[in-house]
């Protein structure tokens, strides 16, 4: 089973320019935990998390503050033809929630989260169950 075959393809995104205030309500008004942030071509350049947005919260000028200051440079991606196993090991490795999923020019086509995984072995382990 491949990346493509669980990933989220209705994705929340932002431009870097966005004041994180407005992002914050993306993330509420949507009820997501990881917000991909690209360029005009769609192409990723960094993604902000809910991790992100708290440790934030405490500065002062965070009207100020935008996608691009808050967001992690260089954010994790992963082809859609890649095995689950294999991005939940990446996952594992580099100690993060979210993989973006981006197609052979680099533009952003999905987004795995560890909920994601959980959930593919949840209904796996069921049909193993279902079916012995």
């Amino acid at each position: 089973m491949y990346v493509a075959n669980i990933m989220s393809t209705v994705i929340v995104t932002a431009l870097p320019w966005l004041p994180v205030t407005r992002l914050h309500e993306l993330m509420v008004d949507e009820n997501v935990g990881a917000v991909p942030v690209v360029d005009d071509a769609g192409m990723p350049v960094g993604i902000v998390t809910r991790s992100d947005l708290l440790e934030e919260d405490g500065e002062d000028d965070a009207a100020e503050v935008t996608a691009s200051d808050l967001m992690r440079r260089a954010p994790t991606t992963i082809a859609p033809g890649t095995p689950i196993s294999e991005a939940a090991r990446i996952m594992a490795r580099q100690r993060v929630h979210h993989l973006l999923v981006v197609d052979l020019e680099g533009r952003l086509t999905g987004l795995l989260s560890t909920f994601d995984v959980v959930r593919w072995v949840a209904d796996s382990a069921l049909a193993v169950t279902a079916h012995p």
